[in-house]
């Protein structure tokens, strides 16, 4: 389940937010390349953007994702 906000400011900035939820039970490389498809297209934007949530994951592959983007 995920959830994703978008948030225009008066100085015609963008701000986005995520709140990104992974069942324990669900397909985690579905979920991943889900996960790395997002945040490529919100790379591409000017936007700002944060993403919080519950991975139910212990890999170091979440950090490699964020670590592409530089976010």
């Amino acid at each position: 389940m995920n959830l994703w906000l978008q948030f225009d400011t008066n100085s015609s900035n963008t701000i986005v937010g995520g709140d990104v939820h992974r069942h324990p039970n669900s397909n985690y490389e579905n979920f991943q390349d889900n996960l790395d498809v997002t945040i490529a297209k919100l790379s591409e934007t000017s936007s700002k953007y944060y993403i919080c949530g519950d991975f139910n994951n212990r890999d170091t592959i979440f950090q490699q994702i964020f670590t592409k983007y530089n976010t």
